[in-house]
């Protein structure tokens, strides 16, 4: 049976004039400006190194700002205790003990937001009915698939009706049939949602605004209704059996591109559907395409359109050592080789 969430308060977040630096590396933000609305649902876009996780750490009170203010509806909090009181998050990679059951572990996390008994009962009913997790209750969590385990790892995170809810990749391992129940969900419970992802699909069709970083900076923030009106684009993604990471296609002033290893991302503005050497480029390459794939009028088109940013999962190479992904100083990667024509 689906039940929604019940509806508590909400709250607004605003990061004023944040600066923030790691100890090793570059800023990743320097009078950086942002306000979520009271009850939105924003979905944070970026590629790796963006400045999206820092960004979720700072308002969770993880990360310090080396100047600058973060206020909760209106009123700064210092307090971390206060703060999980407020906030919900769920990361994208949890540490749960594994021999626990999904009874047990909802039951320490509500403990540690010092829920009373009746609390605790009720919350742990509404959560587990709205996830449809109710007959997991009793399993450990090492016997649960990995869509399970996201599902219990979103109820830890909700299990104290948190007036914000922070989300760091929470479609990982589910289908979009479960995902469309957990965001519904979310929906239900009328907070703010703040959820990085790389799920655009999702983005466009839930999102109050979507909010894209580059190199933690604001460079979109919209609902995508209209950023999709305001910027029409095509996009072409082009996988090839070959690294074509040395090649440098010749392509109108009009074509912008990206590669990544085996993949070529090209956009270009709607009008120009069909260009000419994009056509030959792929004539000349046919024996080594094994995918095309094309979009018009999206999210997606819109955004790589328009800022050079893959969502895609391009084939890996193994990492090098002393690299590394995320926002730290270690670097990260998500944009491939870039070229403006």
């Amino acid at each position: 049976m689906w039940v929604p969430l019940s509806t508590t308060t909400t709250m607004s977040v605003e990061l004023h004039d944040i600066s923030f630096k790691y100890q090793k590396g570059p800023s990743i933000f320097d009078g950086f400006n942002l306000k979520f609305d009271t009850g939105g649902f924003f979905f944070i876009l970026g590629s790796n190194g963006s400045g999206k996780s820092t960004l979720l750490n700072l308002i969770l009170g993880w990360l310090n700002p080396s100047s600058g203010t973060i206020s909760y509806q209106g009123k700064e909090i210092n307090s971390k205790k206060q703060l999980a009181s407020l906030i919900g998050y769920v990361p994208q990679d949890p540490s749960v003990d594994p021999e626990m059951s999904v009874s047990d572990i909802l039951d320490f996390i509500g403990s540690c937001h010092h829920l009373s008994t009746d609390q605790l009962v009720q919350n742990k009913k509404q959560i587990t009915e709205a996830l449809d997790i109710q007959d997991l209750l009793d399993k450990r969590i090492k016997f649960l698939s990995g869509g399970q385990r996201q599902k219990v790892n979103i109820a830890v995170g909700l299990i104290h009706l948190p007036e914000i809810i922070l989300l760091d990749e929470p479609f990982t391992g589910l289908d979009y049939y479960t995902s469309v129940k957990v965001l519904t969900a979310l929906v239900n419970m009328k907070k703010t949602v703040l959820c990085v992802t790389h799920d655009i699909d999702i983005a466009e069709q839930y999102a109050t605004e979507v909010l894209v970083l580059k190199n933690g900076q604001l460079i979109e923030k919209d609902r995508p209704s209209e950023l999709i009106k305001n910027h029409s684009f095509f996009l072409q993604e082009i996988d090839f059996n070959i690294d074509i990471s040395s090649q440098l296609p010749n392509l109108d002033e009009s074509v912008r591109y990206m590669i990544q290893q085996n993949r070529l991302i090209l956009s270009y503005p709607n009008k120009n559907a069909s260009v000419e050497s994009v056509e030959n480029f792929k004539e000349a390459h046919k024996s080594y395409i094994i995918k095309e794939s094309s979009a018009s009028d999206t999210l997606k088109s819109t955004i790589v359109g328009l800022h050079d940013i893959s969502f895609s999962a391009a084939p890996k190479k193994k990492a090098k050592k002393g690299g590394g992904g995320g926002d730290g100083s270690g670097g990260g990667g998500g944009q491939g080789k870039r070229k403006n024509k």
